[in-house]
């Protein structure tokens, strides 16, 4: 039998055409493929009509999956779907494509295509990346986060953890975050799902400077590292100096943070630390 090996060709990209019928999908997987697609086209245009033909395309997925979601959405904004009855819903979908689904129904799946301008920012500041649905899930049931409870996301980005936060647990949500666009779009997805302003907050600001002391329990992705980090923590220990907090972050170094101890609860890249 003949063992040569078989040569397969090169996966060709979808043509404009395709992405056109991706966008219009009803399926979820296709649309969520169709974003990524156009957002790596819009990323690597040569010219402004390939930028146009992407954002073109990129509006009409938004468009469309509002459309598909716009029950659920309906039901969320009127109360009928929160709290368990959510989380049930969010946890019946398909682990690979449950992150896109939860986006898709807070309507912040398809944020701009224009990067930031972020010349001005610290190599420290990390970019935008939101935190796995299943990690947010975690943190809220080890904190045991409830109505009577305020968590802050520092680098909230789109608002992921805050919205979240508060349709699932009745929480007071406060996001920080250093990108205006980001800012804007999270506080119209909020307004858009009826979401209190009093109960639901998010602050253009750099977390070094704004009012951090307006909750227990803080939520940190990664959003800084280095003298950035340590400049955030020391503010975090002043507030836990005075009473007990609670952050939910990724591998702090306790030896460094000595008022901190982890809790062991360890999911993926998300620990749980408490103040001593």
């Amino acid at each position: 039998m003949d063992a040569s090996p078989v040569l397969r060709s090169p996966v060709t990209p979808p043509s404009w055409a395709e992405l056109a019928r991706l966008a219009a999908s009803h399926d979820l997987c296709e649309r969520a493929f169709a974003s990524g697609e156009l957002r790596i086209r819009y990323a690597r245009a040569t010219d402004a009509g390939q930028r146009a033909h992407a954002s073109s395309l990129y509006a009409a997925l938004r468009a469309r999956s509002l459309q598909v979601q716009a029950g659920l959405r309906s039901e969320i904004a009127s109360g009928a779907l929160h709290g368990a009855a959510l989380r049930a819903r969010i946890e019946a979908c398909a682990t690979d494509v449950r992150d896109h689904f939860v986006e898709e129904l807070l309507d912040i799946a398809y944020p701009a295509l224009e990067p930031p301008d972020d010349a001005h920012w610290s190599h420290e500041l990390v970019p935008y990346a939101p935190s796995g649905v299943g990690e947010i899930l975690h943190a809220l049931d080890a904190v045991k986060l409830g109505p009577g409870d305020t968590l802050v996301d520092l680098g909230a980005g789109l608002g992921k953890v805050v919205l979240l936060a508060s349709l699932l647990t009745g929480a007071r949500g406060h996001g920080v975050e250093l990108d205006a666009r980001l800012v804007a779009h999270a506080q119209a997805s909020a307004a858009s799902l009826r979401l209190p302003s009093d109960r639901v907050r998010f602050v253009n600001g750099d977390a070094r400077e704004v009012d951090l002391d307006v909750g227990g329990i803080f939520y940190m992705y990664v959003p800084f590292t280095g003298s950035v980090l340590g400049e955030v923590m020391m503010r975090l220990a002043h507030i836990a100096s005075r009473r007990r907090i609670v952050i939910c972050a990724h591998a702090l170094d306790t030896q460094r943070f000595s008022w901190l101890k982890n809790r062991n609860t360890p999911r993926f890249w998300l620990d749980v630390y408490e103040s001593t």
